[in-house]
């Protein structure tokens, strides 16, 4: 176990989950980080580094959570993190590969990304630690960071947040970060029906599901834009997020009428709030397209249609979920329930492009590639910039049915197809 390297005896107070961290799974938002070793390191300075890097992860850790402090704690219910400074878990593993992270990286499969994790982020575990931390060495001196934060305590912007700072305090040991603010309950006071209301993502071993990687390079990225307006010069051009997510929507099975979106709330607050807000600031939209069928133009139009769905989570929105009503309360156990559904005609689309995650430089070699192997559920499709930082990675994971009664061989851009779960 990693502790803070100081008593956090000035933050014992519990921190109380909000409306919004009730209602999240009770699964890991799980992270892979691949940085690329100095080629120019031989043998025994490989050993020296090994055994540096590590030692410097471990105190730089133990210094962060001081500020960090709930991810010592532990999860008591679905209530509150106890912030008792029980520690981290942080384990290591030597792979022994012929396989650096380069050729890992070119022909993934989620079952040996998994390995790199402490534990599979989507799946329950009998246990309320916070946060978990893997080290794995590769023989040719490669490093993979796996890390699992509880998403009770932490969305997408809140994980890059911690890794950024933990990374920068490795980097320069006397760094101080900004105070960060754990006050998401005060904000979306929690509900005591939701207490009991225990989420958990489905695991891949439940159902035949498949996974498939497209990469939107900066070229189609561009030309998809173009061709978003060629018919309308009135139309806004799309953001990057609405004319991929419109693309993968229109060009997967019929059958999927509807898209869930999740939304970072921090910068859609009046004023907004601060990225480094702990906690989940997340919400979803719901896109339908019923009216596709008797209408083509609506297919040409998805990304105008999911631009106007995520305009309504305006300040407005977000004031109803701050200082609920009961006639809003009665909406909004009804849009969760129906979320948690996970219904056969939906997608459900995260996009992660904006975060700054090959930001996380430990000064331990070249960060090349990052993910999130243990994230996903059915119908779940997840957007993240490419490490060059111009294009769009794409992971979709669908039943295999669905999969592969459907061929992205006709598309007119690179598609690595090679992403398994067996």
């Amino acid at each position: 176990m990693i502790k803070p390297s100081s008593p956090t005896t000035n933050h014992k107070k519990p921190i109380y989950f909000s409306l919004i961290d009730q209602i999240v799974p009770s699964s890991y938002i799980s992270i892979l980080l691949f940085y690329q070793n100095d080629p120019n390191n031989n043998n025994n300075r490989l050993f020296n580094t090994i055994e540096k890097r590590s030692k410097l992860l471990k105190q730089s850790l133990s210094k962060i959570l001081v500020d960090f402090y709930p991810l010592a704690g532990r999860i008591r219910e679905n209530e509150l993190i106890d912030c008792n400074d029980e520690g981290v878990e942080f384990c290591e593993a030597n792979i022994i590969s012929n396989k650096n992270v380069t050729e890992l990286i070119e022909n993934p499969r989620v079952v040996d990304l998994e390995s790199l994790l402490p534990f599979q982020g989507n799946t329950p575990r009998h246990t309320n630690i916070v946060l978990s931390v893997q080290l794995n060495h590769f023989s040719c001196g490669d490093m993979a960071l796996g890390v699992c934060i509880s998403h009770k305590i932490a969305d997408g912007a809140a994980t890059i947040e911690f890794l950024k700072a933990w990374s920068t305090k490795t980097r320069h040991f006397d760094h101080i970060i900004a105070p960060l603010n754990f006050k998401g309950a005060s904000l979306f006071p929690p509900l005591k029906e939701f207490n009991e209301m225990i989420v958990v993502n489905p695991p891949f071993s439940g159902e035949n599901l498949a996974m498939r990687k497209l990469i939107f390079d900066k070229k189609v990225i561009r030309g998809l834009k173009v061709q978003a307006c060629a018919d309308d010069s009135t139309l806004i051009q799309p953001t990057t997020n609405e004319v991929v997510t419109a693309f993968i929507w229109k060009h997967l099975p019929s059958k999927f009428s509807s898209v869930f979106q999740f939304i970072n709330l921090r910068t859609r607050m009046a004023p907004p709030i601060r990225m480094n807000s702990f906690g989940n600031f997340v919400w979803f939209t719901k896109t339908s397209s019923l009216s596709s069928s008797s209408s083509p133009r609506f297919d040409d139009c998805l990304h105008n249609e999911l631009r106007k769905t995520i305009a309504k989570i305006d300040n407005h929105y977000i004031q109803d979920l701050m200082f609920w009503r009961d006639e809003s309360m009665t909406k909004l156990k009804k849009d969760v329930f129906e979320v948690y559904d996970m219904s056969e005609n939906s997608l459900f689309f995260c996009n992660m492009t904006g975060f700054p995650v090959y930001e996380v430089n430990f000064g331990m070699g070249k960060l090349i590639w990052a993910c999130f192997p243990s994230t996903f559920a059915k119908n779940f499709c997840l957007l993240m910039s490419t490490p060059c930082g111009h294009g769009v990675e794409v992971w979709i994971c669908l039943l295999q049915h669905d999969m592969f009664n459907h061929s992205f061989s006709h598309l007119n851009f690179p598609i690595i197809s090679h992403v398994r779960l067996d």
